[in-house]
């Protein structure tokens, strides 16, 4: 099945009004106006919750009313282009500034997390859009073109350029490993040993608030993250919760329900609702918070202080490449994974998805080979983390 098909949920085409004079005659049954006439919802391909909608104007208006909003981190001719997540729900906004007969802004609501791929697909549909002079029609037969075949038309200008997804997505992945791989080293040297606080947070699935003050920074530490625990699949799909407003109850309370994740701010009094997170990572001081609910969890150890002195001493070698700090982060991960499983027995009864006996955490075996109390919490911890029963 192809990955467009798979990931794309809808896309919406909202017209935004200048003035309060609607024309009645533009109301017709792909039209719906909202309570203060300012955005017209004019396409929306195949639906989307009344919630959602509500949020994505909200979000219209608020980056409407500044001239910069930190949600934007890419900027061009066609206009702004954020994102932010909902549930299980990634929003890619377009927000159009051109002065055109009509200001629009183009929304894609899809399952996975990748801003630069859906950045070019938006501004491809707001090149056919506006050759097409506003044709909802020509906007729909692309839409369905790239489900089945994934392939669209680059500009009607030029019916034979075309753009193949799947072959742009592998060159975009390359150089982004390339430049994530750069950034894990900046990311150890910035916080030197109390990056265990972050790898431990990361590795026991705990809630991670991260406030910065420049929006690029801010997303390129967020989803550098992931490199920390590479065993794990689809972190940024499944945890990342980008962009978040203090003031919006439906992403506040999103975060409420969650057992963890990894969420950014540009509101440093998010540091004050400690019931939101576990680690605070404040990017602007370069200083990581522990909440005091979660303070027991991360008791340091001999442990913990000799990998954070492996990361910090790979990251400053001098010859060490930028892979081998991924490498050794990993080797020292297999080494954590390897005594937890140590300790592990096969419970007597078997999983009901592969018929095979389940591995199970004995307490009493992690009391045995761990003298120390926080060693065992933590293995315990990490357990959990793992999804590995504990008995």
């Amino acid at each position: 099945m192809l990955k467009s098909y798979k990931t794309l949920l809808s896309i919406n085409l909202i017209e935004e009004q200048i003035d309060n004079d609607v024309d009645v005659d533009l109301i017709d049954d792909m039209i719906d106006i909202n309570n203060n006439n300012r955005y017209l919802w004019r396409w929306t391909y195949p639906s989307i919750d009344n919630d959602v909608r509500f949020f994505i104007e909200k979000r219209l208006s608020s980056q409407s009313s500044s001239s910069s909003s930190l949600s934007t981190i890419f900027t061009y001719d066609y206009g702004k282009f954020s994102f932010f997540k909902i549930r299980e729900k990634f929003i890619y906004i377009l927000q159009n500034y051109q002065q055109h007969s009509k200001r629009f802004s183009l929304v894609l609501l899809t399952k996975d997390f990748y801003p630069k791929y859906y950045q070019k697909l938006l501004k491809i549909f707001a090149e056919i859009f506006i050759q097409s002079n506003d044709s909802i029609a020509k906007l729909l037969d692309k839409y369905l073109t790239l489900l089945i075949t994934d392939r669209i038309e680059m500009m009607l200008t030029d019916p034979e350029r075309q753009i193949d997804f799947h072959f742009q997505q592998h060159n975009d992945e390359f150089n982004e490993k390339q430049k994530l791989q750069s950034k894990l080293r900046s990311i150890i040297k910035m916080f030197s040993l109390d990056i265990i606080l972050i790898y431990t947070a990361l590795l026991l699935k705990k809630r991670i608030i991260i406030y910065g003050n420049d929006s690029q920074l801010l997303f390129e530490f967020a989803i550098t993250l992931p490199l920390f625990i590479k065993h794990r699949q689809n972190i940024l799909n499944e945890e990342f919760i980008p962009n978040v407003d203090l003031q919006c109850p439906i992403q506040i309370n999103d975060l409420r329900y969650r057992q963890n994740f990894i969420s950014t701010f540009n509101d440093p009094r998010i540091e004050e609702h400690e019931d939101l997170y576990d680690v605070y990572i404040n990017l602007a001081t370069i200083e990581i918070t522990i909440s005091h609910r979660a303070k027991e969890i991360f008791m340091m150890t001999k442990m913990h202080k000799d990998v954070a002195i492996t990361f910090v001493r790979i990251a400053e070698k001098q010859g060490s490449t930028d892979q081998d700090v991924v490498d050794e982060i990993s080797k020292k991960t297999n080494e954590l994974l390897n005594t937890l499983y140590s300790s592990s027995a096969m419970d007597d009864d078997y999983d009901n998805d592969d018929n095979q006996k389940k591995i199970v955490i004995k307490k009493s075996r992690l009391k045995e080979k761990f003298s120390s109390p926080n060693l065992q919490q933590f293995f315990f911890n990490l357990a959990l983390a793992e999804s590995i029963s504990i008995i």
